[in-house]
């Protein structure tokens, strides 16, 4: 099955490079385990991009590829957990991303986009608590900086997923408290990953970058009122989830030894 779905996703063109794995280690994992994390609001994110019309031919495809994306990697997730509480926290991914997914495939409409964005809520959530499940299990403290960096990918998204929602109409003072929130977090564990022990020169240098890239981020979300501003947005979170990617990578490497 799993070799099935690997040989659509590249037929299709639907593959990143980190996408599909044949066997898993526990540094990958975690890595996996926390881009679902990242993939349920990156989903929603691309819909509401798609409702407002932004970007529309990225948008579709990001919404495409991160459908693709989480089908195979629960795949992947699915056959390398062992236990009783890795399995019962799997499970229960599956069970909230079908109707997710269905929705999420569906018709695109700006109503869809403050409903969608809720619905992702208890999807990220059951896949954090299959990430902090596999991350208990590893037997290296890098396991957590992992983890760690995983998470900040996911806050780049969840960021404009509040964003878009907002320009959508779902502005409200819960979403903005929420997106303050978020940044906050995102904040907080920039600096717990600048301050990491294990990092190495190139990797110091990385997050310096995302550093500078954040303060850009950060800016372009308090613009509203023009129809740019979201381009401004959308081109913003794929430059920094795309050096997050490389620096989770690069700590899953560490902890691969």
């Amino acid at each position: 099955m799993l070799r099935r779905i690997v040989v659509i996703l590249l037929a299709l063109g639907l593959a990143p490079s980190w996408a599909v794995q044949a066997d898993l280690d526990s540094a990958t994992a975690i890595n996996k385990a926390g881009r679902q994390r990242m993939l349920s609001q990156r989903i929603a994110k691309a819909y509401c991009q798609l409702s407002l019309g932004i970007t529309p031919d990225s948008s579709r495809r990001q919404l495409d590829e991160s459908v693709a994306l989480f089908d195979s990697q629960l795949v992947e997730l699915t056959a390398f957990v062992a236990d009783a509480e890795a399995r019962t926290a799997t499970a229960d991914v599956a069970r909230i991303w079908g109707p997710f997914r269905t929705r999420a495939t569906g018709p695109v409409t700006r109503e869809g986009c403050g409903e969608l964005a809720a619905a992702s809520e208890p999807l990220l959530e059951a896949a954090h608590r299959l990430t902090a499940v596999i991350q208990a299990r590893a037997t290296s403290d890098l396991g957590r900086l992992v983890n760690v960096s995983g998470r900040q990918r996911m806050l780049t998204q969840r960021l404009t997923l509040l964003y878009m929602a907002g320009t959508a109409g779902a502005d409200s003072p819960l979403l903005r408290g929420t997106r303050d929130a978020a940044a906050a977090e995102f904040a907080a564990g920039l600096e717990q990953l600048r301050q990491a022990a294990p990092n190495t020169p190139a990797l110091r240098r990385q997050l310096e970058s995302v550093a500078l890239q954040w303060e850009w981020f950060r800016s372009v979300l308090e613009l509203r009122g023009e129809d740019s501003y979201g381009e401004l947005v959308a081109s913003a979170s794929e430059s920094i989830l795309s050096s997050l990617e490389r620096i989770t990578g690069q700590y899953e490497s560490l902890f691969r030894g």
